[in-house]
């Protein structure tokens, strides 16, 4: 299978992972820049890359007020699961330094705080599942 377009061979921080319906996807960050494509079918029914984001979170960060940023933030991908771009975000200048990890919905394009954390090439978000003891009874 062939990446996306405009897709460097060796580009750094290239995730794949799979949208809420199940799709392949990829998305990678560069200078702040978003980019998510998903595999869909065309119109002939072949299965293709299609852009799904382009998008430059400098305005989103800026909105969350997230405290570390103050100077040259970047941006890197984690993880995607369930439509959902799992971000790290650190100082360029400082790449060891303790930051945000950040979720974007790639339906509704809104990004959000999740925890703040220490910047790792060791760290990857995962979802659990609820421990069936712990929910209420009736």
């Amino acid at each position: 299978m062939d990446p996306p377009p405009h897709m460097q061979p060796n580009y750094k921080g290239v995730k794949v992972g799979e949208t809420s319906d199940g799709k392949l996807c990829v998305a990678w960050a560069t200078d702040l820049l978003l980019k998510v494509w998903v595999r869909r079918a065309t119109a002939g029914g072949v299965d293709n890359w299609m852009p799904d984001t382009d998008k430059s979170m400098l305005d989103e960060i800026r909105e969350l007020e997230v405290p570390c940023l103050d100077e040259d933030p970047v941006l890197e991908v984690k993880a995607i699961m369930g439509g959902i771009v799992y971000l790290s975000t650190y100082e360029a200048s400082n790449p060891t330094s303790s930051c945000w990890l950040l979720s974007f919905c790639t339906e509704t394009e809104k990004l959000n705080k999740v925890c703040p954390i220490t910047n790792s090439d060791f760290s990857y978000p995962y979802l659990m599942a609820w421990p069936p003891l712990l929910y209420a009874t009736r």
